[in-house]
């Protein structure tokens, strides 16, 4: 889960959801310069990593998840508006 609070300039990693039984750290934050009202990611994934590139590379934070093979999806949702391009790439 990528969660950002403009109220804040905060954006959040969460791998809770990522299934993982281990003992380890779950949440990676940071403070995100600039306007809080805009906010521009690049984020890579894999299965067993999510990449988070901040405003063109300024920040970036990186986690290691844990995805079942199985895995068909991902959500993407906003409270409030919220504008999203997706471009999924197959790495063959």
């Amino acid at each position: 889960e990528l969660c950002f609070r403009p109220d804040e300039s905060v954006l959040k990693i969460d791998r809770k959801f990522s299934r993982s039984e281990r003992a380890l750290v779950h949440q990676r934050r940071c403070l995100v310069n600039g306007d809080a009202n805009e906010l521009k990611l690049r984020v890579i994934l894999d299965r067993f990593s999510a990449e988070v590139f901040i405003n063109d590379g300024e920040q970036v934070m990186s986690a290691v998840i844990f995805t079942e093979q199985e895995a068909k999806g991902i959500s993407f949702f906003a409270e409030g508006a919220a504008k999203i391009d997706v471009v999924k790439y197959d790495l063959v």
